[in-house]
């Protein structure tokens, strides 16, 4: 889903949400294993080689991966996870998108990610990012506004999602598809899509 230097968000149970920086794969896993075993943990979806940098969306270098992240807790139309997987799958049939790469079950709600075969500069990466907030908004499917936000860090599969401390749930995932996403024929898809899904008025 990443690779490179990038951050990682971490928020103890009853503490307060820090960030660390690591360099590479390895030091994040590291570092996920220190500091996560009592805190939700998110990791940043683009690299940031700047250690100067903060992690906004101007700074974040590059990508492999676009996302949908839709949740079925307060505020949101869906009841349940079993509600959101339907309506993920149904968006996915009705606008023949690829696939995604990995389903992540977050705890209360599911991120689909399509994992891409190359790091797209985020230059490259918005156009694309911001057409797929589009069609979800068009299809009607609850996304959380984040689908576009190159800064975005998404919550570590393997990790305990503490929403409710008394009841945590392990965050986990299901491979859907081995091979990764070209990122021209996604977005050859998504425009495709939007063709045959016009704006309401």
């Amino acid at each position: 889903m990443r690779t490179g230097a990038g951050v990682l968000g971490f928020k103890p149970v009853n503490g307060k949400f820090y960030e660390v920086r690591f360099k590479d794969d390895a030091e994040a896993l590291s570092l996920i294993a220190t500091h996560g075993t009592n805190a939700e943990t998110w990791v940043s979806m683009a690299t940031y080689s700047n250690p100067s940098n903060a992690r906004t969306q101007d700074n974040a270098e590059k990508l492999c991966a676009l996302w949908l992240d839709v949740d079925a807790h307060e505020g949101s139309k869906y009841e349940s996870v079993v509600d959101v997987e339907k309506a993920l799958e149904a968006f996915i049939e009705q606008t023949s998108l690829p696939q995604p790469t990995v389903i992540h079950y977050t705890g209360y709600g599911i991120q689909a990610l399509w994992s891409l075969s190359q790091e797209i500069s985020r230059n490259d990466w918005q156009p694309v990012a911001d057409k797929l907030q589009d069609l979800a908004e068009r299809m009607f499917l609850d996304a959380d506004p984040i689908t576009a936000d190159a800064a975005r860090i998404l919550r570590v599969a393997g990790t305990l999602n503490f929403r409710n401390p008394e009841e945590p749930k392990l965050a986990h995932y299901k491979q859907v598809v081995e091979e990764l996403q070209s990122f021209d024929d996604f977005g050859v898809a998504i425009d495709t899509a939007l063709l045959r899904f016009p704006a309401i008025q």
